[in-house]
């Protein structure tokens, strides 16, 4: 632990954990230093090419002020161009925030590296942001849950019962659960939710198919549900 004295060898660097890979329970330590995704040099510089923002060292193409403007592909950051639209890279400009289809671009709650207000990251799985139009990767739905941050919405399990719909509004069990697409009618005030159905009151399964009566449209069906099976 280096925090205090901040004394360390030659080409390492005192740096908190949250931009060194510092050893289990420890917030500071002398780490490698001054290269691309390393922490800054112990005078704040980086190595030759890059700039030190937020106490890490990134590729730059050269200083910005506030009325200069960067090349496509870089953003001012800290007074310098840099990188962006890739993931762990501030986000673009102009154009598309990311640079492909995986990447979002998201600030707080999602954690951005140091310096970075803003930043493109990988999106779409369990736990990850949500794709752009509020999709996720397959049997996944966009929702807040409690793989997410804060009260951000990300991605997590779909398509078993008490859970969100599949992105295909499908359920999981097709013959035993029914995708209802009411806040009204779902725990948590899930936008749809897969729930038992096919039994007497309880939703049509898809098809409109009833284990028990006929699927029916009427105001006697649970709240929330437009039509059962009655």
């Amino acid at each position: 632990n280096c925090y205090g004295a901040q004394i360390c060898e030659a080409g390492l660097a005192c740096a908190s954990s949250s931009i060194a890979s510092c050893p289990t329970g420890v917030s500071y330590c002398c780490a490698e230093s001054g290269e691309l995704g390393q922490p800054c040099n112990a005078d704040s510089t980086c190595n030759a090419g890059l700039a030190c923002i937020g106490g890490l060292c990134h590729a730059t193409t050269g200083p910005c002020g506030p009325a200069d403007y960067c090349a496509t592909g870089t953003t001012c950051v800290g007074g310098y161009c840099i990188e962006s639209g890739g993931a762990d890279q501030p986000c673009n400009n102009s154009g598309d925030a990311c640079d492909t289809s995986d990447l979002v671009c998201v600030g707080w709650p999602w954690t951005c590296p140091p310096g970075l207000g803003q930043c493109c990251t990988q999106a779409g799985g369990d736990g990850q942001p949500c794709l752009l139009g509020n999709t996720c990767n397959t049997d996944l739905a966009c929702y807040q849950n409690a793989g997410c941050p804060a009260s951000a919405q990300c991605c997590g399990p779909a398509g078993a019962l008490n859970e969100p719909c599949n992105s295909d509004d499908t359920c999981d069990l097709p013959l035993e659960l029914a995708c209802v697409d009411n806040p009204a009618a779902c725990p948590f005030g899930y936008p749809d939710c897969c729930l038992t159905g096919g039994g007497f009151a309880q939703p049509c399964l898809a098809g409109g198919v009833c284990n028990e009566g006929t699927c029916t449209s009427s105001p006697s069906c649970p709240i929330g549900l437009t039509s059962c099976c009655l």
